[in-house]
C-alpha cells in the first residue's frame, strides 16, 4: 500500500475503532470525505487509492461468520443467562480468548460472531449452579474450516466462567486430530502446552497466571486412569 493511501487508511481505522462497521457505501463516503479533506496539504487520491483503502478496511473489520442455525428443543429451554450476566459475572476465560482472537489477526465481524453464537449456546444449556440431575445435548455442525474449533472453544471458555467445571472434548478417533484439538484448546483455554507447562497463547498475556485449569490429556496422550488417580 503507498504511503500515502497508509495513513489514509491509519486514518479511517482509528475513526472506526470500536464502533460498528458501516455499510459499504457510507464507508466509502467517509473515505471520499476524509480523502478530499488532504487536499489542503496538497495529498491527492485518485479512484483507485480509495477503492484500495475501501478493500483493506473491509477485509479487516468485515469479514465475518455467516449466521448460525440453531434446533431447540423448547420445552427444554432455560432463560438463566440474563439473571447470571446482571451480577457482573466474571468472564475472565472468555476475555482472554477475545484477546487472542484478536491478537491473531481476526476481524471484529468474526470476534462478534463467535460472541453472539457462543452465548446463545450457553443459554440454551442448563445453569451449572442448578440444584437436581438435568441432562442436555448438542451438536455442533459445520464445513471444514468453518470456525467450530473457535466456536467451540469460546463456549469452553464461557462455561468455565459460568461455573462448569469438568468439560470433556470428543475429538474424534484419529490420533492426529485428536492431538491438533489438543493443540487449539492448549492455546485458546488451557493457556500452556499441555505436554512441558510452558505458556502458550491466552497464558503468555500479563497477569494470567493465576488461571490454571487442569488438563487430564496432553498432546501425546489421550486421558487414562492413572493421570485421573
Amino acid at each position: 500500500m503507498k504511503v500515502k493511501n497508509e495513513d489514509l487508511y491509519l486514518t479511517i481505522s482509528r475513526l472506526l475503532k470500536s464502533k460498528p462497521l458501516p455499510s459499504e457505501p457510507d464507508l466509502e463516503k467517509i473515505i471520499r470525505l476524509h480523502a478530499k479533506a488532504q487536499e489542503i496539504l496538497d495529498v491527492y487520491y485518485d479512484e483507485n487509492d480509495i477503492q484500495v483503502i475501501k478493500r483493506h478496511i473491509m477485509y479487516r473489520d468485515g469479514i465475518g461468520m455467516s449466521d448460525d442455525i440453531t434446533l431447540v428443543e423448547h420445552k427444554t429451554k432455560e432463560n438463566w443467562l440474563p439473571d447470571y450476566r446482571s451480577t457482573n459475572a466474571p468472564t475472565r476465560y472468555w476475555d482472554r480468548y477475545v484477546r487472542l482472537l484478536q491478537s491473531k489477526g481476526y476481524p471484529r465481524l468474526a470476534v462478534l460472531g463467535i460472541d453472539t453464537s457462543t452465548e446463545e449456546l450457553l443459554g440454551d444449556l442448563s445453569n451449572p449452579q442448578k440444584n437436581g440431575k438435568w441432562s442436555k445435548r448438542g451438536l455442533v455442525v459445520g464445513h471444514v474450516q468453518s470456525g467450530k474449533t473457535a466456536n467451540y472453544t469460546g463456549l469452553i471458555c464461557k462455561a468455565a466462567d459460568a461455573g462448569y467445571k469438568v468439560i470433556i472434548i470428543l475429538a474424534g478417533t484419529l490420533n492426529a486430530l485428536r492431538e491438533q484439538t489438543q493443540e487449539r484448546i492448549d492455546e485458546g483455554f488451557l493457556g500452556f502446552n499441555s505436554n512441558d507447562r510452558t505458556p502458550l497463547g491466552v497464558g503468555e498475556f500479563p497477569n494470567q497466571t493465576n488461571i490454571t485449569p487442569a488438563s487430564f490429556t496432553d498432546r501425546k496422550s489421550d486421558f487414562h486412569a492413572q493421570k485421573a488417580s
